[in-house]
């Protein structure tokens, strides 16, 4: 047992290399909307993975609310996340409050249960204004999600209910649901029993609700938001729900926000165990579907279980894993040179050499570093054919 954690130890640690590199940058920038439909500027803070000026890939949004209060929390446990690889790199969006209480709250009082006004402008605004300025400025992929805490989880339940199609996943932390008579919860309710079930081509939503040690004012509406949730059973709404009962209302947001990712993520976690090849694409197949973009499982991450299924003595599964790398990275030279040592072990020898010879010589234009340890593989197999 000490043997396969020490292996897999170095296996992860191998391919968190090229994920990790660079993580802790942080890349921030500052935009200002000037708003039409809220008639006021509006200051929205961008964190951007560290990688996004040197690379063309587009990623996934995180909106949230609250920016100069949740943003630095935020980002760090997206960063970490990615770097454990629980989920994807994604571009965090915080909007930063100029009235708190008009923007987050569905209705101004308890008599203007149909206004226009509060948190159904604000929405208009991240809509029409803010995720178009977004999609515009940066390299972005339709993917969305929306995180709010206190009025800024009750604005997320507000959101899902009244414009469910505009985000594909939520993250409502304490939601304070009590607002006006619990009247989110007679939204939500009445979407999910009367317009959810009518809309067969409705793509799959998210839902993550969590709840700190809070008094009866919080927890009551949120216990009862749970029921509606539960009795609707609706198919096109997956969530899940946490309580962090040693946290009081304010303490407890760093711990929701890191697991609502990671749950929102949750297809991005793979199992601590050796994987196969068909393993990791049926995994990343499942990331691409979330996403709706293709994704290709990374060269390190397949050399990293390629490796692991090496030492493990799973020669077939290794072989079929490094000959993907090859054909999949024909540059790959360590990629090569794994694929020789797994032939090697295997007794075939002339396919051994083919491999080495192969990444010697691409060794000497990608990866001098090496040239000389993949010279040593070369010639010890050429000692066992003569």
């Amino acid at each position: 047992m000490k043997a396969i954690l020490s292996i897999l130890f170095v296996v992860l640690c191998y391919q968190s290399i090229k994920a990790n590199d660079g993580i802790s940058e942080k890349i921030r920038e500052k935009l200002i909307i000037n708003s039409k439909i809220l008639s006021e500027r509006r200051e929205i803070i961008i964190h951007l993975p560290a990688d996004y000026h040197t690379t063309q890939q587009s990623y996934p949004v995180v909106y949230i609310t609250d920016a100069e209060i949740q943003m630095d929390h935020t980002s760090a446990s997206a960063n970490f996340l990615y770097g454990q690889h629980r989920m994807p790199q994604a571009i965090i969006v915080g909007i930063v409050n100029t009235d708190r209480n008009r923007d987050l709250r569905p209705t101004n009082l308890k008599s203007a249960k149909n206004s226009s006004e509060g948190a159904s402008r604000f929405l208009n605004f991240i809509e029409a204004e803010l995720i178009t300025t977004i999609n515009q400025q940066y390299r972005t992929i339709p993917y969305k999600v929306l995180s709010g805490t206190s009025f800024g989880g009750l604005f997320a339940v507000h959101t899902l209910a009244t414009k469910p199609d505009l985000f594909n996943a939520y993250i409502a932390i304490s939601p304070s649901l009590w607002w006006d008579n619990s009247i989110t919860l007679e939204r939500i309710k009445a979407f999910l029993t009367t317009q959810l079930p009518g809309q067969s081509d409705f793509p799959p939503r998210k839902l993550y609700l969590s709840l700190a040690n809070e008094e009866q004012t919080m927890s009551a509406p949120y216990d009862g938001l749970l029921a509606i949730l539960t009795d609707a059973s609706a198919d096109l709404l997956a969530w899940n729900e946490r309580r962090f009962t040693a946290e009081n209302h304010n303490s407890g947001v760093m711990l929701s926000q890191y697991y609502g990712l990671s749950d929102i993520f949750k297809v991005w976690t793979i199992p601590d165990s050796p994987q196969t090849l068909n393993d990791l694409l049926t995994r990343y197949q499942a990331m691409s579907d979330q996403l709706q973009t293709p994704l290709t499982l990374p060269e390190d991450r397949a050399i990293g279980y390629g490796t692991w299924l090496y030492y493990l003595n799973q020669q077939e599964d290794a072989e079929d894993m490094f000959i993907w790398v090859t054909n999949t990275y024909p540059k790959s030279t360590t990629g090569h040179h794994s694929l020789g040592l797994v032939y090697e072990k295997s007794g075939k020898f002339k396919k051994a050499y083919e491999s080495f010879r192969r990444a010697y010589e691409l060794s000497k234009t990608y990866n001098a570093e090496s040239l000389s340890n993949f010279e040593q593989s070369l010639r010890r197999i050429e000692e066992v054919l003569k």
